[in-house]
């Protein structure tokens, strides 16, 4: 009987959540209720007690939490900010300056990028964010003394 049901050609297009959802609700006749729930059996599905599969369509999408290139991005700014500008001024002027900074940004950059590699292998959201902000201060103490030891060789140290 189901091989030749009118119901069989339209049941066969529908999507297995759509067929278990309105086999769920009583949506099917009688006559189509056999045939969706055959079909429901060719696909794996087991038509006693159909359980809705996910779908792709309505799945909610979840904000990403971490974000791998703002660590990058922020040992860059540490670096370019805190060393950069000092090392540069101490040696060239306002163009070293910069020129220094643009170079230490991409070193920057370059660390942050093997923090960000190391740090997504752990699973804990609070393991990662700890191994990062220390790492960030490490970073930026790491910057800061780099940036007085070359005003402090080249003697232009402010008080």
């Amino acid at each position: 009987m189901s091989e030749q049901s009118p119901f069989r050609s339209t049941i066969e297009q529908m999507e297995d959540h759509e067929i278990v959802d309105r086999m769920k609700r009583g949506m099917f006749s009688d006559e189509a209720r056999p045939v969706a729930e055959a079909i429901l059996r060719e696909r794996g599905i087991d038509s006693a007690n159909p359980v809705i599969p996910d779908d792709p369509a309505l799945k909610s999408v979840t904000p990403k939490i971490y974000r791998p290139w703002l660590v990058p991005a922020t040992f860059a700014i540490l670096a370019a900010g805190a060393a950069g500008r000092h090392i540069g001024a101490a040696i060239g002027g306002a163009i070293g300056a910069g020129l220094f900074a643009a170079v230490l940004a991409l070193f920057g950059w370059w660390v942050g990028v093997k923090i960000a590699l190391r740090v997504r292998k752990f699973s804990s959201k609070a393991v990662r964010f700890l191994i990062l902000l220390l790492a960030c201060v490490g970073w930026l103490f790491f910057c800061t003394a780099v940036g007085l030891l070359a005003q402090a060789g080249t003697g232009s140290v402010r008080t």
